[in-house]
């Protein structure tokens, strides 16, 4: 249920969702009778986690119908759960609204220090624009550092942020995440000025295309780029035969020796498109799912073991019964689900192998905290 209420306030908060028919007075009531439902939710943990996901999907896509009804929402989970329910929640539109300002200093820094800069030139010496977006890792859902290939300039540009950042935040440390990129790039095909909207890892390999005019094998953009063989080939899947910016030679199977180059004949009636993702949709949703429930589980795990040595070490000495009924009860009021017995029994079993508690030589169905 918590999963399915999360799908319904991304359908209403997403940009040419559910809302888009709704009057302000009419999403503000169906906004109203979610929240009613969600206060009888026994698993609110697995709600904020699926909410979670989907808002950073909203705001790092730029798919938010509008920031002020995302704040009445999470200001309704905060009335109904408290603070620190929806703590994760408020720090990600903190980070989305600094990141103009992030990129406004930056741009300054840049003017500033331009007549002292050696090396190679950046994106905004040839006319482009760069804009930075700083996640906090303790709000926003987990991420992996990706490391890419990138030309001479994006590399320089990202070197030049690091050293600003560094300077005025000392020994923070960023990493990149290339996926999450939304570049454009502009470029005139037959006489047509056209711009291309697109991800970074697919942005990655077109750059690299221009190293090689007479194009390049799958193998070598491959070692340039870094991607993993399996994500190049799904990010060509998308550039050759969806977007058909590309083409390869031969057309048929997929071998490292097959050369890929520009689609000289490319043509369309519109002037900006958007090269379609290179994750399907169906695919995407799915690993977007599985890895939400493995971080539910990791945290409820966590939690509930925190739980246990919270209530043993008061108590000192509890019977199984006891002890299953009062982690069930703290973890409802304070994390916010209801744990099954069996996943608090495992916990035991757990803290036990590490020497947590034991139990009582007299009583197998007692256990005893080892302070």
């Amino acid at each position: 249920v918590g999963e399915m209420l999360a799908e319904r306030f991304n359908a209403l908060l997403k940009k040419g969702g559910a809302a888009k028919t709704m009057s302000g007075a009419e999403l503000t009531e169906e906004i109203s009778r979610i929240v009613a439902l969600f206060c009888y939710l026994t698993e609110k943990d697995q709600f904020a986690e699926f909410f979670r996901a989907d808002l950073a999907q909203r705001l790092l896509e730029n798919r938010s119908n509008s920031i002020e009804t995302e704040k009445m929402v999470i200001g309704k989970l905060k009335y109904a759960c408290g603070a620190q329910y929806t703590s994760k929640l408020e720090g990600m539109l903190t980070d989305a609204r600094a990141a103009s300002e992030t990129s406004k200093q930056f741009s300054d820094y840049l003017a500033t220090h331009r007549a002292n800069r050696i090396g190679p030139p950046l994106l905004t010496d040839q006319g482009g624009e760069f804009h930075a977006r700083i996640l906090t890792s303790g709000f926003w859902p987990s991420l992996p550092e990706e490391h890419l290939g990138l030309s001479r300039s994006v590399t320089a540009t990202l070197g030049e942020f690091e050293r600003y950042y560094e300077k005025k935040f000392g020994q923070r440390r960023l990493k990149w995440i290339h996926s999450l990129a939304s570049v454009t790039i502009a470029t005139k095909i037959k006489g047509k000025q056209y711009e291309f909207l697109m991800n970074g890892f697919q942005a990655a390999v077109l750059l690299a295309l221009n190293d090689h005019p007479q194009g390049a094998t799958i193998e070598t953009l491959t070692k340039q780029t870094l991607l993993p063989p399996n994500v190049i080939k799904r990010v060509l899947l998308s550039l050759v035969v969806r977007s058909k910016l590309l083409v390869k030679k031969p057309k048929k199977d997929y071998k490292l020796k097959d050369i890929i180059m520009p689609n000289s004949s490319f043509a369309s009636a519109q002037r900006r498109l958007r090269v379609p993702s290179h994750k399907g949709s169906k695919d995407a949703k799915t690993l977007s799912r599985k890895k939400t429930m493995n971080a539910i589980s990791e945290d409820r795990k966590g939690a509930i073991e925190a739980g246990i040595v919270r209530v043993l070490k008061a108590r000192m000495k509890m019977t199984h019964r006891d002890l299953v009924m009062e982690v069930s009860s703290l973890m409802l009021s304070r994390n916010h689900f209801k744990p099954d017995p069996r996943q608090i029994k495992q916990r035991i079993e757990s803290l036990m192998s590490r020497d947590y508690l034991e139990r009582d030589p007299n009583s197998s169905e007692t256990y005893r905290f080892l302070g």
